[in-house]
């Protein structure tokens, strides 16, 4: 790898969100001159990655950048049948759609695949790549292959050895198109952009893999904590401490503009009271799961935490234990996601149900938090029972995973709502349910 490969290398992985300093680069152009013996993937991962978390990342970046060539798939002497066995491993795909495929699918066949990505709305690139992948591993027949193998299984045609080990090629050759196709991506797009959105801290919530979310997971209780332990303050009139200017003016006004004695204030911790609305529907889901376990950590920070979920009708579920395993909590959410009378939001019936049941059993000026999409299926947004949620609280923070762009489609009532809103964020990613929970909490 030369100075030039180095820099090419250290931009991508920059523009994938990594945070490389200039010193790290610097030390890690040392080490390569003075170690030449180490493998240099080994050493500049070691050099610039901080964060174990971030390795698989920087993976991603090496591989897609083409620094080196992929390793060669590794047989087993064990499993030397395979040679002989109708799904054995011969790097060969043969018959799209005419049956039985003798071989493991081999990457060439991608040659005679066509990468036309279309223009997506911003955020959606991922979702899409992923469609345009199953779309890959279709044209390779990879679907009918893995199919075959488990049946092969079942059938006793072949032994738990041979067919553990045909998935792994198979996940194998998924990797190998993945980054087939993102470095198309990047050469289409002429940017590193491609992979920043498949780092899991910037991709959108729905769009995880099993071994992103426990990363997500992690990353929002050590959140929790930080967030469980910061004191919440309040002003309050004392004696002593910083000068209370506008009450001192104030008070001069009362006084034909002379000072008699200053005002002085101090900041004491407080418990507000939390009031938090949840979309359960199946378009919201995916992300409350997510939002939930935020909460769920957040009870010291509180005096009270009011949780309700909703559809086209409210439940108070306040009094369940939502400090659960992620896993737990989606099968939870799902379970309340099928009361609901017509399965589609209705967020006019469910503000009238809170204006009349809810309201009245609620402190006053607490804050409240809402999560959803704002999409009302052409319903009554029946904008005057949330005026009068919005005069009885002190905040309304509304928690939107849709893209801005989506907010004002003809079916988003969010646009009548806005006007009595504290504050409309976007709750995507991990950085946005990150960069919420410092502002609000």
């Amino acid at each position: 790898m030369n100075g030039w490969q180095t820099v090419r290398l250290v931009k991508a992985l920059r523009a994938a969100g990594l945070p490389v300093s200039s010193q790290d680069w610097v030390e890690a152009a040392l080490c390569l001159n003075r170690f030449p013996d180490i493998p240099k993937r080994v050493m500049l991962r070691s050099m610039l990655i901080h964060r174990p978390q971030d390795v698989s990342i920087f993976d991603l970046v090496w591989e897609t950048f083409g620094a080196v060539p992929p390793p060669k798939r590794q047989t087993s002497d064990s499993l030397a049948v395979l040679e002989n066995s109708p799904y054995g491993s011969g790097g060969q795909s043969s018959g799209h759609g005419s049956g039985s495929i003798s071989k493991v699918p081999s990457l060439a066949g991608l040659a005679s695949f066509t990468y036309a990505p279309s223009s997506t709305g911003p955020g959606e690139e991922v979702l899409e790549f992923d469609q345009i992948l199953k779309q890959a591993l279709t044209h390779l027949d990879y679907y009918v292959w893995i199919n075959s193998v488990d049946l092969a299984y079942q059938r006793g045609e072949i032994t738990e050895d041979v067919y553990l080990f045909l998935h792994q090629q198979g996940l194998a050759l998924q990797r190998d198109v993945r980054q087939h196709l993102l470095a198309k991506q990047v050469e289409i797009e002429n940017s590193w952009l491609p992979l920043k959105r498949q780092y899991w801290r910037h991709k959108p919530l729905q769009a995880l893999a099993a071994e992103e979310k426990t990363l997500v997971q992690t990353a929002i209780r050590q959140l929790g904590k930080k967030l469980a332990v910061r004191p919440g303050l309040r002003w309050h009139a004392k004696g002593r401490g910083s000068l209370d200017f506008a009450q001192t003016v104030k008070k001069s006004c009362q006084q034909d503009g002379f000072i008699f004695h200053l005002l002085h204030r101090r900041a004491l911790p407080r418990l507000p009271e939390l009031v938090v609305l949840c979309d359960v529907s199946n378009s919201v889901a995916p992300y409350s799961e997510f939002f939930l376990y935020l909460v769920g950590r957040l009870h010291a920070r509180f005096h009270r935490i009011r949780l309700f979920f909703f559809i086209d009708s409210i439940w108070d579920v306040s009094g369940q234990v939502w400090d659960k395993d992620m896993n737990e909590l989606k099968e939870e959410i799902e379970s309340w996601g099928r009361l609901g009378t017509s399965g589609f939001s209705d967020y006019g019936q469910v503000f009238k149900i809170f204006a009349h049941e809810v309201l009245s059993e609620i402190s006053s000026r607490p804050t409240v938090l809402i999560l959803g999409d704002g999409k009302n299926n052409f319903r009554e947004p029946q904008t005057e029972y949330f005026a009068q949620m919005q005069e009885h609280v002190r905040h309304i923070f509304w928690l939107n995973p849709l893209n801005i762009a989506e907010w004002s489609e003809r079916d988003n009532s969010l646009p009548h709502y806005l006007p009595y809103c504290t504050k409309v964020y976007r709750c995507r990613t991990l950085d946005d349910l990150q960069e919420i929970a410092r502002k609000i909490f």
